[in-house]
C-alpha cells in the first residue's frame, strides 16, 4: 500500500493518488477535498516529484489500525525537504487506506 502511494505521488496520478486515503482522513489539517485541491496545485507547479521512503515502521495497535512512520525525503523542481511521516491507517474493505498523516520536518523530528 505504501508503495502504491509513493508511486502515485511520484507520477502525479491523482486519481490513484487520493484513493489511498478515506473519504474522512485528514492530511495537513486538510480535509480530502481540501487536500486533493493542494496537491493538484503542485502537481501543476512541479515538473518532477520524488518521494524516497526509508527506516520504515508498522506497529498494529489492531487488527483494523496501523501506524506506519519512515523518514521521508520529497524533492521537486524547487522545493526540498525531509522529515519523519506517520501515516495512520485504517482496514476497509478488505483493503488499507489512510486516514491520517502527520509530519515533523526534520529539525523538528530530532528534537522528538
Amino acid at each position: 500500500m505504501i508503495a502504491s502511494w509513493q508511486q502515485a505521488w511520484e507520477k502525479k496520478d491523482l486519481n490513484r493518488y487520493m484513493a489511498c486515503y478515506t473519504d474522512d482522513c485528514s492530511a495537513g489539517g486538510l480535509t480530502k477535498n481540501a487536500w486533493r485541491r493542494h496537491k493538484r496545485r503542485l502537481n501543476e507547479r512541479y515538473t518532477t516529484i520524488t518521494v524516497s521512503v526509508t527506516n520504515l515502521t508498522v506497529e498494529f495497535p489492531s487488527t483494523r489500525e496501523a501506524l506506519v512512520s519512515f523518514d521521508q525525503d520529497y524533492r521537486s523542481d524547487h522545493y526540498h525537504d525531509w522529515g519523519r511521516k506517520t501515516l495512520h491507517l485504517v482496514k476497509q474493505g478488505g483493503r488499507w487506506q489512510i486516514r491520517r498523516e502527520t509530519w515533523l520536518q526534520a529539525a523538528q523530528a530530532r528534537g522528538r
